[in-house]
């Protein structure tokens, strides 16, 4: 994938599509098959245009528990589906107060040399959200430009495929209907910490991977799922998502993976977590032999799920 620098400005005329694409849902996986077509049409290179950090952390400071991709997975998934060069936009206090008309002269037109645009019929851009699809098809009208603007793709239901629709699934601990909204399942992402070596002690060793404040996760509870570590590393695993009652250690939730089967030390390397079934519920056992037993089951469990 090849990463455009923000400064940049491109020698060829592209087709660009823009947005969020935070979840890279089947509604965003359509708007790229749509600009990659497009692209192909004219005879153009395709470049995706996103955001980072989220317009909601600059718009919304405060706000927390909403980012369904981290930012270097949501690259990765967009350049799976064909989006080889991809423009990340830092959004900044100073961008958001960029008008569209200023956004679609210097980004589009003399930094990207747009030729062909996509976009989602529900997509804003400019300060406060004035720019429309409208304004966009009139501006494209008048530089030669071609854009498309694509209807909201909807699931088996007829209802439509959104960003919200799946935060709401996720944090009622609906992951199933997650994972058909995405197309993929829940993924959480880490960077393996040093703990206090408890669960080596006790026969039952964990990773512990701490999680972005703004990372969407489901409610607390035990999960059965697919560990990814590294670049090569898949493995079944349980993982622990909570605050850890029995030991009453924990001021702030702590994502905790072990990998079924192997012993692999991991410490330092970035571990992905890939939420499949809902166990149980997090709960404070009396005796640590209890809480043994049940981790013992819940792994028998995710053997048989995984």
């Amino acid at each position: 994938m090849e990463r455009i620098e923000e400064m940049s400005r491109l020698a060829r005329p592209t087709v660009v599509t823009i947005g969020s694409f935070d979840g890279v849902h089947r509604g965003h996986r359509h708007l790229i098959e749509r600009a990659r077509a497009m692209a192909g049409q004219m005879g153009l290179d395709l470049v995706v245009v996103t955001f980072d950090p989220l317009p909601r952390a600059v718009l919304e400071p405060d706000a927390t528990g909403y980012v369904i991709t981290a930012s270097d997975l949501k690259l990765e998934l967009i350049a799976e589906l064909g989006g080889r060069r991809v423009k990340v936009i830092p959004f900044t206090p100073e961008f958001s107060r960029i008008s569209a008309e200023r956004f679609m002269e210097e980004e589009l037109a003399e930094s990207l040399q747009v030729r062909g645009i996509v976009v989602g019929q529900d997509f804003s851009f400019g300060h406060q959200g004035r720019g429309t699809p409208d304004l966009l098809s009139a501006w494209g009208a008048s530089n030669r430009v071609a854009v498309e603007v694509v209807s909201p793709v909807a699931d088996e239901d007829g209802i439509v495929i959104s960003s919200s629709r799946i935060r709401a699934a996720v944090r009622g601990g609906d992951l199933a209907t997650a994972e058909r909204l995405m197309g993929r399942p829940l993924q959480a992402r880490g960077r393996v910490s040093s703990g206090a070596g408890r669960g080596r002690k006790i026969g039952v060793p964990t990773a512990n991977v701490p999680i972005d404040r703004y990372q969407l996760m489901p409610p607390y509870g035990i999960y059965a799922g697919e560990a990814l570590v590294g670049l090569e590393g898949k493995y079944p695993a349980v993982a622990s998502w909570g605050i850890r009652p029995t030991f009453a250690d924990l001021v702030e939730p702590l994502l905790e993976v072990h990998l079924i089967e192997t012993e692999r030390y991991i410490v330092g390397e970035q571990l992905s977590f890939r939420f499949g079934s809902w166990l149980r519920e997090e709960r404070t056992f009396p005796r640590v032999e209890e809480l043994v037993r049940q981790m013992q089951e819940d792994i028998i469990r995710a053997k048989a799920l995984y």
